[in-house]
């Protein structure tokens, strides 16, 4: 397959989840936000913990590929990596540790959300 095939079919197929996704939350409530009533999809975990394996793939992911790219020496691509991890470690790590309540939330809401998150 070209790689225009494979982009292709990659919307395709996630055209195709986002109808099903669509559909099945007109039927079913999602156990988020007010709808979360302590019990819901899964097990759960922590809202800072939650927090932080949503947001590190952010700072781990845009260095590696970063720093691997044909342009990882030279000064304008560091800098705006330097501004880019600046935000996203304090937002990944500062911010969730400096939230006064803790909350717990359904650990397939973190994990589908992570999926589907750009960069």
């Amino acid at each position: 397959m070209t790689e225009a095939q494979v982009h292709g079919a990659l919307v395709r197929a996630v055209i195709a989840v986002a109808v099903v996704t669509f559909l099945f939350l007109h039927r079913v409530t999602a156990p988020c936000g007010r709808h979360y009533a302590g019990a819901g999809w899964g097990s759960h975990m922590p809202g800072r913990l939650g927090w932080i394996v949503l947001e590190a793939p952010a700072v781990a992911v845009f260095a590696a590929v970063c720093l691997d790219g044909k342009s990882a020496g030279q000064v304008v691509p560091l800098a705006f990596l330097a501004k880019w991890q600046v935000h996203y470690l304090n937002r990944t790590f500062v911010y969730p540790l400096r939230e006064s309540r803790e909350r717990v939330r359904p650990e397939a809401r973190r994990a589908v959300t992570a999926a589907g998150k750009p960069g």
